[in-house]
């Protein structure tokens, strides 16, 4: 960003006295629909005032720049000149004035004041907008005091040169201010650039020597790159690397909006604002403010605005200078729909921007659907995208540059790129390199083409421009397919960019001896397609649903979650992890590692579906048809694979029995990788082992995705999946349709083949073990603290005694129970 350019800060000045409140002459025709019919029928006409017509036009002056210009390097500021004159905005502040506020404050203004038509009230405006241009922007406040804290540090070291070294006070007192100015202002001068130092005599002879290497450096840099010119290669760094300003130069520009009599008019208005400059800088050189600078150039774009049943009798210009400090254009237009679209040619003009036209673009008839019509919608975007075009020649009138018609008096050229349809066979390998992107805009948001467009870009598609061969045009090589794609249209976080290719061969990228030295060899024994197929199913994607987002750190948090993953008590990245680690259970790397070749085989159908998320009732019974399958080929006599086929798990030569051993062994294992992914996906696991008759030689704990297979041990299953093993009962299965018969899995036992086994002690044995699970010791032995125990240790014995006394009396001479009892 330049902020020494005049497009920086603009001022609009809308003519808000008499002149203005004159009727326009210009109607709007208002349509409705026909009931359900999609015929339009006019229901009446709206008029408008030339103030109403000249307020549309600054506004989409401001269309324009928010659209094409959203980083709010571009400030505006809005005047109203009449008898008075107002200014919309106070300052200019660090952002471009939001539509909806500068909305508001055009309604408050009203309308125009009604009076004599020829008193001229514009120069109360232009005087509030010189003022304005006066004023530095938060931006040039900021350089401004860069360069003053450069011009300090200059004659300091100016004053060390011609005094020797400071004295040690002094020079700390000197190094503490300037440590405090740089941390305050330093990321300023990394921004602004530093000002050349034009006094080489105050510069140290290191300084000296390092100044002579930078131009020795700065020399070859200079060859290299009129070596580059010399080879006609399109230099990208020179178009994006653009210089930094080292100089605080004050400028601007201020459109007007008025109507005139006469080209007397016009300059009289022009020697007033020269005259007001001059002015104006000779107060602020008195001034001496921080936040003021004398103007050096203003652009002055005069836009004449006049009835539509009128005649203009004002001469239009283009940009010339009236005076050293003023340039000026005179423009006209009449009131209505012209009067919008000649402020895109001032609106080029003032920013440097470009028109690019995409032809052909296929569009269905709303009355007839079924018929395809081609229209052309135009667009603004900054000029720096149709370097490339410009670089090659092809810039001009003969190939791709076409006058726009409907401005007769401001009319502007336009670049004309054809809509091209993508292919989907197009490899990545193919696309165009882009080396700029930049925002545009449309030039009529409201028509219908315009908006099928902007819809179109913004639900994600993208739209390439190509280029249409000519006569006498030079000859480029396609870059997409058979076609010459020069700009791509792609929608970024809402708002859409046009991207500018490079056309042509890059030395580095296109040399054929240094891209194959560093091609990586491929592998013919890894399972490329199975791994292609894992990377799918890893495939992580942000789901954009309310119900799945979370409350973290007081943010709302979308989960991420990968496919096929149930719903865990899961942070986002956790999940992903334990959906990977349930892939890769059992995933052989090398195609000698396994039996299953998944590409083309007839297990692929089977896999496939249990690689989905969940399973519907079909998609279980097309899998236990393919259990089916395979538990048919045991008793077949057709060979599974060749005998020597490469396989690591595999005696060379390998018999069938081996092979469909190995073979169902694989296809469980694999299995067992989509065992967490619902419940059918357990149910098919489940039967498939129950089938083959594996129960025994397989151990699963689901809730461990490192668990492997282990021989001799039976099915383990988690807590948390403990549910999934009662969907699969074998006895339920049995009753379903289209199941094979199941077989019932041996009771196993703990004798050892040829034990002899002592029947009275293993039934004695057994009733023991039932007598001590039903035992329950005492009570009291159980919590004694030694050999005896308190029977009634909460009974109090002096209250006892007291009344039984008679009882106890009576019974003197028999023997009383002692209170304590062995134990």
């Amino acid at each position: 960003m330049d902020i020494n350019d005049a497009s920086h800060k603009v001022l609009v000045v809308l003519d808000h006295g008499p002149r203005f409140s004159r009727n326009s002459h210009s109607k709007v025709t208002m349509t409705l629909k026909n009931g359900p019919t999609t015929d339009l029928r006019d229901v009446a006409e709206v008029e408008k005032s030339m103030w109403t017509w000249s307020v549309e036009a600054a506004v989409e002056l401001h269309r324009i720049i928010s659209d094409v210009f959203p980083d709010n390097d571009k400030l505006l500021r809005f005047v109203m000149a009449d008898c008075v004159g107002r200014q919309l905005q106070s300052n200019w502040g660090g952002d471009l004035i939001d539509y909806d506020e500068l909305c508001s404050s055009l309604v408050t203004a009203g309308p125009a004041s009604t009076g004599d038509i020829d008193e001229v009230t514009i120069r109360s405006g232009i005087t509030l907008a010189i003022e304005a241009l006066s004023e530095l922007t938060g931006r040039q406040q900021q350089m401004k005091r860069s360069l003053e804290m450069e011009k300090t540090k200059k004659r300091k070291r100016e004053v060390a040169g011609e005094d020797g070294e400071l004295s040690g006070s002094d020079r700390s007192e000197d190094e503490d201010e300037q440590m405090s100015d740089e941390e305050e202002d330093g990321q300023d001068v990394q921004q602004m650039g530093r000002v050349e130092e034009d006094d080489e005599e105050a510069e140290t002879d290191e300084g000296k020597e390092g100044r002579k290497t930078e131009a020795g450096s700065a020399g070859k840099t200079g060859q290299e790159d009129d070596s580059d010119d010399d080879s006609n290669e399109f230099n990208i760094r020179k178009l994006i690397a653009k210089p930094v300003s080292k100089s605080l130069v004050n400028t601007g520009a201020i459109v007007v909006f008025s109507s005139f009599f006469s080209d007397d008019e016009v300059k009289e208005l022009e020697e007033f604002v020269s005259e007001t400059i001059e002015n104006r800088n000779r107060n602020i050189s008195r001034l001496n403010a921080d936040s003021f600078a004398e103007i050096s150039k203003v652009k002055l774009f005069i836009m004449n605005t006049f009835p539509s049943n009128s005649k203009s009798c004002i001469t239009t210009k283009e940009l010339t200078q009236i005076s050293p400090s003023l340039f000026s254009s005179v423009m006209s237009a009449a009131c209505g729909e012209l009067l919008i679209r000649t402020t895109h040619p001032l609106t080029i003009r003032l920013y440097d921007l470009v028109s690019t036209t995409v032809s052909g673009i296929p569009m269905k008839e709303e009355a007839q659907p079924a018929q395809s019509v081609n229209y052309d919608v135009e667009l603004l975007h900054p000029r720096d995208v149709h370097a490339m075009l410009e670089s090659l020649g092809l810039l001009s009138d003969k190939f791709l540059l076409s006058k726009v018609s409907d401005l007769p008096d401001s009319s502007y050229s336009t670049v004309r790129l054809s809509w091209a349809t993508p292919s989907p066979k197009n490899k990545w390998n193919l696309f165009p390199r882009v080396f700029l992107s930049v925002p545009l805009t449309t030039t009529s948001v409201t028509s219908r083409p315009s908006a099928c467009l902007t819809s179109f870009l913004l639900s994600g598609r993208n739209v390439m421009l190509e280029v249409k061969p000519k006569e006498n045009m030079p000859v480029l090589e396609p870059n997409v397919g058979q076609k010459l794609i020069s700009h791509t249209l792609i929608a970024h976080e809402g708002r859409i960019h046009i991207h500018s290719i490079y056309l042509g061969k890059i030395n580095t990228f296109d040399n054929k001896t240094l891209r194959n030295k560093y091609l990586i060899p491929v592998d013919k024994r890894v399972r490329a397609h199975e791994c292609r197929v894992l990377m799918k199913e890893c495939a992580l994607f942000l789901d954009s649903g309310d119900n799945e987002s979370e409350q973290a750190n007081g943010k709302e948090m979308k989960v991420v979650k990968s496919r096929g993953v149930n719903e865990l008590e899961q942070e986002p990245c956790e999940s992903a992890i334990s959906q990977a680690n349930n892939l890769l259970r059992y995933w052989p790397i090398h195609k000698d590692s396994t039996l299953i070749r998944f590409e083309g085989s007839k297990y692929e159908s089977m896999f496939n579906l249990l690689r989905q998320a969940e399973l519907s009732t079909a998609d279980v019974d097309k899998c236990k048809q393919g259990i089916s399958q395979i538990s048919a080929l045991r008793d077949s006599k057709d060979s599974l694979y060749p005998p020597d086929i490469s396989c690591t798990k595999l005696k060379q030569p390998s018999t069938r029995e081996d092979q469909y051993s190995v073979l169902i062994r694989e296809i469980r294992d694999h299995m067992l990788n989509y065992v967490e992914h619902s419940d059918r996906h357990f149910e098919v696991f489940n039967l498939f082992v129950q089938v083959m008759g594996l129960e025994r030689s397989t151990n699963i704990v689901l809730n461990d995705p490192q668990a492997s297979s282990k021989p001799n041990m039976d099915v383990k299953i988690g807590k948390k999946f403990a549910h999934m093993n009662k969907k699969a009962d074998p006895r339920l299965a049995r009753e379903r349709k289209g199941s094979p018969p199941l077989k019932r899995a041996a009771k196993g036992n703990d004798w050892k083949p040829g034990e002899k086994i002592n029947l009275y002690s293993m039934l004695c044995e057994q009733e023991n073990k039932k007598g001590r699970d039903k035992w329950v010791e005492f009570a009291g032995r159980v919590n004694a603290t030694s050999s005896q125990a308190i029977l009634y240790p909460n009974l109090n014995t002096d209250q006892s005694a007291h009344h039984s006394h008679n009882a106890h009396s009576s019974h003197s001479n028999e023997p009383r129970p002692s209170s304590r009892m062995e134990t």
